[in-house]
C-alpha cells in the first residue's frame, strides 16, 4: 500500500470529506487529490499537517516507503 492509499483510508475511516481534510489540514483539494492519487509524496510539513487534521501519529506514515 502506498503512502496516499493509507491516507486515503485514514480519511475515510474517519468519514472525513476531501473538502473538509483540506480545511482541517490547510492544503488545496487538488494537492489532497495528488497525494491520494499517489502522483504527490508529501514533505515532511505536510505530512505534519495530515497527520494533525486526521489525529494519526506521524510515525504510521514516517513507516510507509513513500514518503520523502
Amino acid at each position: 500500500m502506498q503512502l496516499g492509499d493509507t491516507i486515503r483510508r485514514h480519511r475515510e475511516e474517519m468519514n472525513i470529506s476531501i473538502e473538509q481534510l483540506a480545511l482541517n489540514s490547510r492544503l488545496s483539494i487538488h494537492t489532497l487529490k495528488r497525494i491520494e492519487n499517489n502522483e504527490l509524496i508529501p514533505d515532511r510539513d505536510m505530512l505534519f499537517k495530515l497527520s494533525t487534521a486526521l489525529d494519526i501519529p506521524i510515525s504510521e506514515y514516517r513507516a510507509n516507503p513513500g514518503m520523502k
